[in-house]
């Protein structure tokens, strides 16, 4: 198949080969395992598979026969990126023989022809032929060109006004669309839509998220799983602590009041494969399903206790299911519960996206 050339420069003297281009891009993803399969519903599963279908733009039939050729400037080059200008100065790039009529030539591969050629037309100021609005799917292919050759700061006017034009809402739930989102987040160093979403991904994901081909550095998908497990262990740790404090004598309220309180978290737990506590790294388990699952802990009926004294009270079985008007009291097991869900949801936060700039 015959190569297509785009000339950005008529005079250009470098030579820019794009091999393999047009892959299918982010078009499938490995889920994690399902730890609380109660809570994975048809619902809950179609809407996840959902979340990870590609657009058919993505999933087109990929030939590697194909292969893009562009006359560049290397000074346009050099001028936008330390990439570009360290190659260019060493004996990494290889020089093109004198027939050829370029200085230098470079073969990329892979790459999505429209996304690399936009950033190409910006670089030697082909600006009429830059749409400014394109949709995200784009803006990402683009984001992964932009992050491989260091040119953030050439690009930089346009991404705004892509971010600021863009059509689709901002999204609500983990999936593909969040990744793409969040990989122009962090290319085009969007700070607080960079915190927002990596929150979701934190409450929503149950394992380390894959990245897959997605230029996401690791230290950030280790970030977001750490406080993953930071969330799902303080629950954890919250209900066995809770296990502990109704076992005492005296406790914090009548015996039979702790022990129905007991009887009934240990019972649930069980029911709901908490029994025994799961161990770190928590794999398979989300905060926001965990939160779910422990909320749905059923309240036992507390009216025939008798609240007023710290003792064990004994009673007759007759006596114990007489109807009594419920005293005020701390000793609600859904009290307790939302106690130890409440103080993790006070610790939710999304990650700094200065943290993990080193682009200088």
């Amino acid at each position: 198949m015959e190569p297509t050339m785009h000339v950005l420069d008529p005079e250009g003297d470098t030579l820019l080969t794009l091999a393999s281009p047009n892959p299918p891009f982010v078009t499938s993803y490995s889920l994690w395992r399902i730890a609380l399969p109660q809570y994975n519903t048809w619902e809950t599963r179609n809407k996840e598979r959902l979340l990870w279908t590609a657009p058919d733009e993505s999933v087109k039939i990929f030939t590697t026969d194909l292969t893009i050729k562009m006359q560049l400037s290397s000074k346009h080059l050099k001028l936008a990126s330390d990439y570009f200008r360290t190659m260019m100065a060493g004996n990494n790039w290889k020089e093109s023989t004198p027939k050829d009529g370029f200085s230098f030539s470079v073969t990329a591969n892979g790459w999505n022809e429209e996304a690399l050629l936009t950033v190409m037309r910006i670089l030697h100021g082909r600006t009429k032929v830059i749409p400014r609005t394109i949709s995200l799917e784009k803006l990402a292919k683009i984001a992964v060109v932009i992050d491989y050759y260091n040119l953030h700061e050439a690009i930089d006017f346009s991404a705004k006004e892509w971010i600021y034009n863009l059509k689709e809402p901002p999204p609500t739930s983990f999936g593909r669309t969040l990744l793409l989102r969040f990989l122009v987040s962090w290319v085009f160093s969007e700070v607080y839509t960079f915190r927002q979403l990596s929150k979701i991904i934190i409450q929503e994901s149950r394992g380390p998220v894959n990245a897959q081909s997605l230029p996401i550095p690791k230290a950030i998908i280790d970030a977001l799983d750490q406080k993953r497990q930071e969330l799902v262990s303080g629950v954890i740790s919250g209900l066995e602590s809770l296990q502990g404090k109704l076992r005492e004598i005296p406790g914090e309220c009548v015996f039979d009041c702790s022990a129905m309180t007991l009887g009934a978290l240990m019972i649930d737990m069980k029911t709901m494969g908490l029994d025994p506590l799961p161990k770190s790294p928590f794999h398979g388990y989300s905060f926001m399903t965990l939160k779910e699952c422990v909320e749905n802990i059923q309240e036992p009926s507390y009216n025939h206790i008798n609240h007023k004294t710290s003792q064990p009270v004994r009673q007759s079985i007759a006596n114990r299911y007489e109807y009594s008007k419920p005293e005020p009291r701390s000793c609600s097991l859904m009290a307790k519960i939302n106690s130890i869900i409440n103080e993790q949801l006070g610790k939710i936060d999304g990650l700094d996206l200065n943290s993990f700039i080193d682009r200088s």
